[in-house]
């Protein structure tokens, strides 16, 4: 969740900048960002679903992954309309870092597949 929030964090640097070495900055930690953040997702849905269930369990996410991204496209280019460029950049990136911050409060996964919910 941490790396969701870093995610944020590295778009908001890329998006919401006019000075040249720091969107480039920006754009390399935001892939840096979003490749360790769907590593850490997969390991971490590896070790917490049994087994025998990691075909089903990993064909689920990848369809769930496909709808979030066929919805989030045009809800995206509707923000950008709306908002502008710049604006609309920061709010989506806004998102990505809240979503990040919520994840870190509410779920915990330690290894050996012992998942926690904070209450």
């Amino acid at each position: 969740m941490a790396a969701a929030a870093d995610y944020g964090l590295a778009a908001s640097l890329f998006t919401g900048t006019t000075w040249l070495p720091a969107a480039y900055t920006g754009a390399f930690l935001w892939g840096v960002a979003g490749s360790v953040f769907f590593s850490v997702a997969f390991t971490a849905l590896q070790e917490v679903a049994p087994m025998n269930a990691h075909g089903r369990v990993v064909s689920i996410s990848a369809t769930l992954q496909s709808w979030t991204e066929t919805i989030a496209l045009p809800l995206g280019g509707l923000t950008l309309a709306a908002l502008g460029v710049r604006a609309g950049s920061l709010t989506l990136a806004g998102v990505a870092l809240a979503a990040g911050l919520i994840g870190m409060t509410i779920v915990t996964v330690r290894p050996g597949g012992d998942v926690s919910r904070v209450t």
